[in-house]
């Protein structure tokens, strides 16, 4: 269960998301990309659980992406932007993970 990749991509992703709350000041995103690490650790037969928690991850994190491009300034738009991205490609990659057979 705690294989070095996973202890990685789990971590990767507690790290991205206090980036990315650090960087937007989104917490919400955050806090569910969270949930959703902790889910899948918790027990793995809780996937539909976990990738349901991933994909409102991935919304939250598009709808700040508009919300932020119409309230901010574009210099401080791109790093939010930046961090966002980053943040839900770490997502996807976890949520891709749980469907491969190891």
């Amino acid at each position: 269960m705690f294989t070095p990749s996973r202890i990685f991509i789990n971590a990767l992703i507690f790290l991205v998301a206090i980036l990315y709350w650090y960087m937007t000041g989104h917490i919400l995103p955050a806090v569910v990309g969270g949930l959703f690490v902790l889910v899948y650790t918790y027990d793995e037969t809780l996937y539909l659980v976990a990738d349901i928690l991933a994909i409102v991850t991935l919304i939250l994190v598009i709808y700040f992406f508009f919300l932020d491009y119409y309230f901010n300034e574009v210099d401080e738009g791109m790093m939010h932007f930046g961090s966002g991205i980053l943040y839900m490609i770490v997502i996807y990659l976890k949520a891709r993970r749980i469907f491969n057979a190891d």
